[in-house]
């Protein structure tokens, strides 16, 4: 049985396609009742979030988390694809830059800040003075020692500080020093062993 308070949760199957942020739900509808619908973990409707410029990203290919401010961020990958005209039977490339957008719940854009770098952007902080976002490089033909991207935004959007390292593991904020553990195969006379480090990362 499920418990009363979560019934309509499982009824609604509410959270089938989500991001959770802290305490929040952020759910995607595909009706007219908004393009994002924010619940507490109660299911107690925080915000219908309206994108003003209509659909939020070609197949949906970004994370959105709720901001202390009550605004939202959105991290967006990189994309590209090609587009094919069945009448002209002619196609054409498109291509979408990762980015990093914040909103205001009721969906109009603060700041949008896009990056020159086929990039997964799926790990977020937020900071008193800004915003650290990181991701792989996609992999693609061309790519060459794949690198993990760390960028330093402050509160407006602009790029503050920008890092890539390889052999990133893992990634996480405590007290906002953020800490890279890294994992990298050394030859020690005879075989290779793991060397596992663990990276402080200062303001600049």
């Amino acid at each position: 049985k499920v418990p009363k308070k979560f019934q309509e949760i499982v009824e609604k199957n509410i959270f089938r396609k989500n991001f959770s942020s802290d305490d929040y739900v952020l759910a995607f509808v595909d009706n007219d009742e908004g393009d994002i619908i924010v619940y507490d973990k109660n299911c107690k409707v925080v915000d219908v979030i309206n994108f003003e410029n209509g659909d939020p990203g070609i197949f949906g290919i970004y994370k959105i988390y709720r901001l202390s401010d009550g605004n939202y961020i959105k991290l967006g990958s990189y994309s590209s694809f090609y587009r094919y005209y069945r009448d002209s039977k002619t196609s054409e490339r498109i291509e979408n830059k990762a980015y990093v957008e914040v909103i205001t719940s009721d969906g109009k854009t603060v700041f949008k800040t896009e990056f020159d770098i086929r990039n997964d952007l799926d790990t977020f902080y937020e900071l008193d003075d800004g915003y650290v976002v990181a991701g792989w490089e996609q992999k693609w033909n061309d790519t060459v020692n794949q690198q993990y991207y760390i960028y330093k935004l402050d509160k407006s959007g602009n790029i503050v500080y920008q890092r890539s390292l390889d052999d990133v593991s893992e990634i996480e904020c405590v007290d906002g020093e953020l800490i890279v553990y890294t994992r990298q195969k050394q030859y020690m006379e005879t075989i290779y062993i793991d060397v596992f480090r663990k990276h402080y990362l200062n303001d600049d």
